[in-house]
């Protein structure tokens, strides 16, 4: 990585205006920018997911769609932050 530059696409956690699957497009402006990895529906939270996204796509807020619904970047990349081990 160190000789390549960075990283192109990083881990994020999505909310969801309705449930995702695994493999779905993550698309921003038309564009595909990403995939999701896996979904859940939390009775709390409403439909979440996880996917990797390029890295202009990775802030937190980013609007982006996921089956031609509105999804939203919920928190910085979860590929950037350190391990809990080293936090402490």
């Amino acid at each position: 990585i160190h000789s390549r530059g960075s990283v192109n696409r990083l881990l994020v956690k999505l909310g969801l205006e309705r449930a995702a699957e695994p493999g779905d497009e993550i698309t921003q402006g038309g564009k595909v920018v990403g995939q999701v990895t896996s979904a859940v529906l939390s009775p709390v939270n409403g439909a979440l997911a996880l996917g990797y996204v390029r890295r202009a796509a990775a802030a937190p807020e980013t609007e982006v769609e996921v089956r031609g619904a509105r999804a939203r970047v919920i928190g910085p990349p979860l590929s950037e932050r350190a391990p809990a081990s080293i936090r402490a």
